[in-house]
């Protein structure tokens, strides 16, 4: 449909989740998220306006993303095999975003402000965008930004 609705030197572009369907994440990819939350300190932890805290993420239970959101990521993984099937690539590119969307989910707060973190929190941040790029390295990309032309149509 989307084909149809595009001039002929029209593109297709997409900034968009393009990882397991409805978040149903890999072992290996929750033991890398948890890996990364233990490099947080406890007092960074801190679910923003509780007193509880991100010890551990286990992860979204099917049931519970139909429940909450049943339009959200239902069938993402397919979305690039769709695309590449029908679209020539102009550009595609991975974004990442594989641990950090999970791992600051709630607590990111403690990392945002008017001023420049100080050097404990810029410690922080590097070692666990370390960690996403040392997954990625091994790992598709959760996130795609992609520009795209219908296959055979050589107009830029």
């Amino acid at each position: 449909m989307v084909i149809k609705s595009l001039k002929p030197s029209g593109h297709l572009v997409i900034n968009e989740f393009v990882g397991k369907s409805r978040l149903q994440y890999s072992k290996e990819q929750l033991q890398h998220i948890n890996k990364a939350l233990q490099i947080i300190p406890k007092q960074y932890r801190r679910i923003h306006k509780t007193n509880l805290y991100k010890n551990h993420y286990y992860g979204s239970g099917v049931i519970r993303m139909i429940i909450a959101d049943p339009s959200e990521c239902v069938d993402s993984e397919s979305i690039i095999p769709a695309i590449h099937q029908y679209f020539d690539i102009v550009e595609e590119k991975g974004m990442g975003n594989n641990l950090l969307q999970s791992v600051f989910k709630d607590i990111a707060y403690h990392f945002v402000g008017n001023e420049m973190p100080d050097s404990e929190k810029q410690k922080i941040l590097q070692d666990v965008f370390q960690l996403e790029d040392d997954f990625l390295k091994s790992n598709p990309s959760d996130f795609v930004f992609g520009i795209y032309r219908v296959k055979g149509n050589n107009i830029v």
